[in-house]
């Protein structure tokens, strides 16, 4: 062919002809294609309406075939002015290229690779098609930070192991298995080495020279990632090469989450080290060789180098034959160079461009679905929507989740929905941001007004939903006034596994507005340096499995307003070192509560001056001792026939009655241990006792019951008087036993009700002074076998009935023993006996009945 017959075409946007002068075109897979075309024309060419037009540039040869390309103008350069004409320089640029003049940064969601390159694509009206052999993963979310749109497209490409060319209409072509390329196209795609001189005109097309070698690259990758919702599984994964697997790459993160994909990801990036290890550079002038097309080579002169090859590159250079420069110049009217790779090596592109790192931190505002205050999931995240994404609309859909970090591994703390967040990222990667921090805004301004709280430190959490209530922990570093304040909007719980101390330099105040429940597992002690004040409004219940100590070195008074009931399992026991007094109700006089304990005070003046002789007589029954102080006062068989008996003289307040002769002749053995019984009585009335019995003073001032029980054995032991006043039943039960030892006297009156002692085994009382029970009901005592010992009078008279049942019965008078029912009674002294009415003592097997002198009178 001659040279006249090499054509170079080139179609502009513009009014005017131009006249191809030559041109220089590289193009290669996965870069963008670049024309320079020298033109001649006559007028000047008008810059604004050639960039960024459509050109078409077409080489043709004479035999037919041809390379066309549609391109767009990327510059306009005027070069000189030759021959006559304007020269001008003319770039053109394959379509993608003109979104390297682009920069934006937004997201991409719920969307694969593949996806969001062509949205990216089609915005910019850039045609293409998919030929790939398996789909790209979805990525959850994909940031396009501060880049241009053509960086951001070739980065998930080379990250996907996806190469790209151009056809002849400009359609970009995006594929990944280049075993799978279509051949060269035209006559033949088989081609042998020719003779380059000449072999234009000689009409041969083939290849000038071919060059194959190798280079030493990576042949090992290893890639690797972290997995946090699985981070105990590893995902490091390699991939090696046959020739130099201790060359190895590592990379991390890799930006993967499964294995299979850390699998495939470490294949990809083995590929792309191991094309560069291939040496496939030719010359030619077949001008259908296109990038991501086959070719074969090889014949006797080459025989060497023969087999199947992908081209990778090629660079075309043509000068019009028809140009008068172009005469006698017949070596540069076309010609190629190409790069190319052993066909059955796979062509993965390289991953040069970098990933966009973001340096410090991102604010962005906290989203959720419409009325939620608190938006989460199981790993405690939150949603986001960052400030630089313009296509938001402010909804959940426009967020991502993002992770929050906390101070300690078991730390939680929820970012709520509006909150402004503090946003840094892992290895500076825009697709893994991490919540740092909460920040301040006009909207959500500190919890206290600054700076006027200045020295306030807190975390306050609102309620959800929103009620205005919240919970807090406060402190305040005001010097002089410094608080650690803890707050709980409604429960508040704290668990302690080992121990807890906690001083409190002054004072304590505990409100509970309800219940309070205190459970110790072992041993409790509370010591008290003062006094001790505790008010019920309601009942008290005390129940202590094991034993159970009160110990009160000064005096103990309890008041009772109803009754008082004691039971006991098995044995009671209580000694008194004075007086006992048991009064059921509540007193209406002034405080005569100090007066009965001035009473007290009174009987037993002091413990310690009773001595050894009282405490044994009472324990021992000494009743000899008793009677040899009766009989020496000789007051009792007088006052045993006067009016109203013992008890009317005990309680009369008359100077020479019962008691005062008992403390008149006890005084003999028991020193000071019972006063005068007109003191007991105008100390215990305030005064009022002269002229009003002590019956009508405790009906007019005392309520309610006593009951004591012990399923075995009850013991009662009373240095000085005891005495139980009530207007309810008095009732006494024990199982086994019953013991009592009283050192002075046994006071017991019920006055609307009865008194009444069960005992399943024997009874043994012992009252070194006088006994006096009086009563309105029934007076009973049931035992098995019963035995009194009184020191100096017993009395015991009831308004209805008085009941003394036993296997066997025994009265010893030795000083005075007077039962008054309802006008009958008995009344034994050491003189003798007598019996008031129809009197009538039952015993099963006997009755014994002994005095001083038996003289019996009815």
């Amino acid at each position: 062919m001659s040279e006249e017959q090499v054509g170079i075409e080139l179609a502009l946007d513009v009014d005017g002809r131009v006249r191809p002068v030559g041109c220089r075109v590289s193009e290669a897979l996965s870069e963008s294609t670049h024309a320079v075309v020298e033109i001649a024309t006559d007028e000047d060419l008008p810059f604004d309406e050639v960039l960024g037009g459509e050109a078409s540039l077409r080489i043709s040869l004479g035999d037919g075939a041809e390379r066309r390309w549609t391109l767009r103008v990327g510059a306009v350069e005027f070069s000189r002015f030759e021959e006559g004409t304007l020269r001008y320089e003319v770039h053109l640029y394959d379509h993608l290229w003109l979104l390297r003049h682009t920069r934006t940064t937004r997201k991409y969601r719920g969307l694969s690779a593949e996806q969001i390159v062509s949205e990216v694509l089609s915005r910019h009206q850039v045609a293409h098609v998919w030929q790939l052999s398996s789909p790209t993963r979805v990525r959850e979310y994909c940031v396009q930070y501060e880049e241009s749109d053509f960086d951001f497209v070739s980065r998930l490409l080379e990250f996907e192991g996806i190469y790209y060319a151009f056809d002849e209409e400009g359609v970009m072509v995006l594929a990944d298995r280049s075993s799978a390329a279509d051949k060269v196209a035209g006559r033949s795609s088989h081609f042998e080495l020719l003779d380059a001189h000449g072999a234009l005109s000689r009409g041969e097309l083939g290849i000038f020279a071919f060059r194959r070698g190798a280079r030493l690259a990576p042949g090992r990758v290893t890639v690797s990632d972290f997995d946090w919702k699985n981070p105990q599984r590893s995902l490091l994964t390699s991939d090696s090469a046959a020739s130099h697997p201790s060359l190895e790459v590592y990379e991390y993160p890799a930006g993967f989450r499964a294995q299979a994909e850390g699998e495939r990801l470490a294949r990809l990036r083995l590929e792309a080290h191991q094309v560069r290890a291939h040496i496939v550079e030719g010359a030619g002038n077949v001008p259908t060789f296109t990038p991501g097309s086959r070719f074969a080579f090889g014949d006797a002169g080459g025989a060497a180098f023969e087999g199947e090859y992908f081209l990778v590159g090629v660079e075309h250079t043509a000068r019009d034959g028809s140009f008068p420069r172009a005469q006698g110049d017949e070596e540069a009217q076309y010609g190629n160079t190409f790069r190319a790779l052993p066909a059955a090596t796979p062509f993965r592109p390289h991953p040069g461009t970098p990933r966009p790192t973001i340096e410090g931190c991102h604010t962005a505002v906290v989203r959720g679905p419409a009325g939620a205050e608190i938006h989460t999931d199981r790993f405690g995240r939150f949603r986001a929507q960052f400030h630089w994404d313009r296509e938001a609309s402010g909804t959940d859909q426009d967020s991502r989740w993002i992770r929050l970090l906390q101070e300690s591994a078991t730390s939680m703390v929820l970012a709520r929905v509006g909150w402004e967040m503090r946003v840094a990222y892992i290895d500076g990667d825009p697709d893994r941001p991490v919540g740092i921090a909460r920040a301040m805004n006009g909207v959500m301004p500190p919890a206290y007004a600054q700076p006027a709280n200045k020295s306030t430190m807190t975390i306050k959490t609102p309620s959800s939903p929103a009620t205005g209530g919240f919970s807090e922990i406060k402190l305040d570093d005001t010097a002089g006034a410094m608080l650690f304040s803890v707050r709980a909007e409604r429960d508040y719980e704290a668990e302690i596994k080992h121990d807890k101390v906690e001083t409190i330099g002054r004072d304590e105040t505990r409100e509970v507005g309800r219940h309070l429940t205190h459970t110790v597992g072992r041993d409790q002690s509370v010591v008290i340096g003062h006094d001790a004040k505790e008010a019920i409004g309601g009942d008290r219940r005390l129940e202590v499995k094991g034993d159970r100590t009160k110990q009160v070195e000064g005096s103990e008074k309890v008041d009772v307003g109803g009754s008082v009931t004691v039971s006991t399992a098995k044995d009671e026991t209580e000694a008194v070192g004075s007086v006992r007094m048991t009064f059921s109700g509540g007193f209406q006089m002034p405080d005569l509560a100090a007066r009965g304990k001035s009473v007290a005070k009174g009987l037993v003046p002091d413990p310690k001056a009773i001595g050894k002789k009282a405490v044994a007589a009472a324990k021992s029954g000494a009743q000899k001792g008793a009677k040899d102080g009766f009989e020496a006062a000789g007051g009792l068989p007088s006052v045993a026939t006067a009016p109203g008996g013992v008890a009317g003289s005990v309680l009369g307040g008359a100077a020479s009655g019962a008691l005062g002769g008992v403390q008149e002749s006890l005084t003999k053995s028991i020193q000071g241990m019972v006063p005068s019984a007109s003191g007991i009585a105008s100390k215990l009335t305030g005064g009022l006792s002269e002229g009003v019995t002590f019956g009508k003073l405790a009906d007019q001032f005392l309520v309610g019951s006593i009951s004591r029980t012990a399923s075995e054995k009850m013991s009662r032991t009373v240095g000085g008087a005891f005495i139980s006043a009530g207007v309810g039943n008095m009732t006494t039960t024990a199982g086994k036993a019953y013991v009592e030892t009283v050192g002075g006297v046994k006071l017991t009156t019920s006055l609307s009700e009865g008194i009444s002692e069960s005992i399943e085994g024997q009874l043994v009382v012992t009252v070194g002074g006088a006994v006096v029970r009086s009563s309105v009901g029934d007076m009973t005592v049931s035992s098995r076998a019963n035995r009194v010992m009184v020191g100096a009078a017993l009395d015991l008279t009831s308004s209805k009935q008085v009941h003394v049942v036993s296997k066997e019965i025994e009265i010893v008078g030795d000083a005075l023993l007077d039962v008054d029912v309802s006008g009958a009674g008995i009344q034994l002294t050491p003189a003798g006996i007598q019996m008031r009415g129809a009197v009538q003592i039952k015993s099963d097997e006997s009755v014994t009945v002994t005095g001083k002198t038996h003289t019996l009178s009815t």
